[in-house]
């Protein structure tokens, strides 16, 4: 049998509620840590701490929206003048095989 329940429980095929089996006589289940409300002994658990994590996981979230941004300008700041020169390079370059022909290599 994989439950048990406390003596002179009245029910005898229940399952025990959370946390196992039942202390004493009487048929109050002792909870888990965590299973309801807060957790004794964790590190965050109070409303305080849950608040503080919560603002430190939006302090992370913009920082890295932040950070993308401005390594999105820094890239668009060196992407933008290396696509024009290309653009540029591009349009002369019929203009140069042209000359090229006319004018004898010295």
């Amino acid at each position: 049998m994989i439950f048990r329940r406390a003596r002179g429980s009245s029910d005898a095929g229940a399952v025990p509620a959370r946390g196992g089996a039942t202390s004493g006589g009487s048929d109050v289940a002792t909870p888990l840590p965590g299973a309801e409300g807060e957790r004794p002994g964790a590190l965050w658990g109070d409303r305080l701490g849950r608040w503080s994590i919560r603002s430190l996981q939006v302090l992370l979230v913009i920082t890295l929206v932040a950070l993308t941004v401005w390594a999105l300008v820094q890239v668009k700041l060196l992407v933008i003048p290396v696509l024009i020169a290309l653009i540029l390079a591009a349009a002369a370059a019929p203009l140069v095989e042209r000359l090229r022909r006319r004018m004898p290599a010295m």
